[in-house]
């Protein structure tokens, strides 16, 4: 999201971004995209929004790989 200007009150909002840890293409074009959090703490309700405005400005699914330190496995959310 950029950044932008309120008139009332006069204050300026510094613009957010999200960088997705893999793109996947197909024939060019994006077609999903996988974020890796290492646990529950690190997904964040601020990173969550970030992945929805994501979605919603690319139309590609945001695919979250979850570790389990218990398992040591990978899981997709």
């Amino acid at each position: 999201m950029p950044s932008f200007d309120l008139q009332n009150p006069n204050k300026h909002i510094r613009g957010c971004a999200y960088t997705p840890d893999f793109s996947i293409y197909e024939n060019g074009n994006l077609v999903s995209v996988v974020d890796v959090k290492g646990g529950r703490i690190t997904k964040t309700r601020a990173s969550v929004l970030r992945m929805k405005y994501f979605m919603y400005k690319y139309q590609v699914p945001v695919i979250i790989a979850m570790y389990d330190a218990k398992t040591g496995v990978f899981d997709e959310q």
